[in-house]
């Protein structure tokens, strides 16, 4: 595994001047990086999630493989405004009308408060070679988070 990664490393150096396509290329590894993590961990059952360099532990969010959505709790927020509720749904939240319509909060803490109860059940990351688009016209990138 430490092999794995200092390669990831290695070869993604590179791209952190263009934010954008690290985004989506180390994402791509990191997909790659869980399958083999999960082949590995049901070959071997002792094997540990420790990076070799710093000792300290290695997690994965694996959401294709073991999906999640059910736990999760969280909700994101664009620079512009915009909240998220799942990081693979389209639908999104305006908060700057309720912003800048009072200087109140109320107005949004409601917005919120309707936005959180059309948080989804599961996500649409679909990878499927057939269709020719993605699941998401965004990129994770965009969102942040």
């Amino acid at each position: 595994m430490a092999q794995l990664l200092a390669f990831g490393r290695k070869a993604f150096a590179r791209l952190e001047v263009f934010p954008a396509e690290h985004a989506v290329w180390w994402a791509r590894f990191e997909r790659v990086a869980g399958f083999v993590i999960e082949f590995e961990r049901e070959r071997r059952i002792h094997l540990r999630k420790v990076v070799a360099e710093t000792g300290g532990r290695l997690g994965l969010i694996t959401p294709l493989t073991h999906n999640f959505c059910e736990s999760c709790n969280r909700v994101r927020i664009t620079c512009t405004g915009t909240l998220y509720m799942c990081l693979g749904q389209e639908d999104a939240a305006d908060l700057r009308g309720p912003l800048r319509a009072s200087e109140s909060d109320n107005l949004v803490h409601a917005a919120i408060d309707e936005a959180i109860t059309r948080k989804p059940r599961g996500h649409d990351f679909v990878i499927d070679r057939r269709r020719h688009r993605p699941a998401l016209s965004r990129h994770m990138s965009v969102t942040g988070g």
